[in-house]
């Protein structure tokens, strides 16, 4: 009778030991997700040639230097230019979207004046 009690009781402690470290596992690891950041410029008038040649030229080569940087994907748009960049897990979201900020800065005089009258605007997008 006292080994099925005890047998009970070790049961009881490791399904509560397995859901804590399930629990501590699945939030450490949705904390770790890659910050993702976009740079989207409307290219009013542009072919989409123009836009490779003129936008994309000048603003893919800075972005390649920017800290923790891992990749980014360009997502085709009509008369419009977005880049969305991923960055290494745990890379802080705030300073990644300030070190985009900075990078994009050193290139904007050069851009078409179209992209400069329509801005360039860049955010953080969340994955859940």
């Amino acid at each position: 009778m006292l080994s099925k009690v005890w047998s009970g009781v070790c049961l009881i402690i490791g399904v509560a030991l397995a859901a804590i470290l399930g629990a501590m596992w699945w939030e450490r690891s949705r904390s770790a997700s890659q910050p993702l950041v976009a740079v989207y410029m409307r290219c009013v008038g542009m072919t989409p040639e123009e836009i490779a040649s003129k936008v994309g030229a000048l603003i893919e080569p800075p972005m390649k230097t920017v800290p923790d940087f891992t990749g980014y994907r360009l997502v085709p748009q009509s008369e419009a230019y977005r880049l969305e960049l991923t960055f290494r897990r745990r890379t802080d979201a705030v300073t990644a979207l300030k070190d985009v900020q900075t990078a994009v800065v050193t290139v904007e005089a050069q851009l078409p004046e179209a992209v400069k009258r329509d801005g360039i605007h860049i955010r953080r997008l969340d994955r859940e």
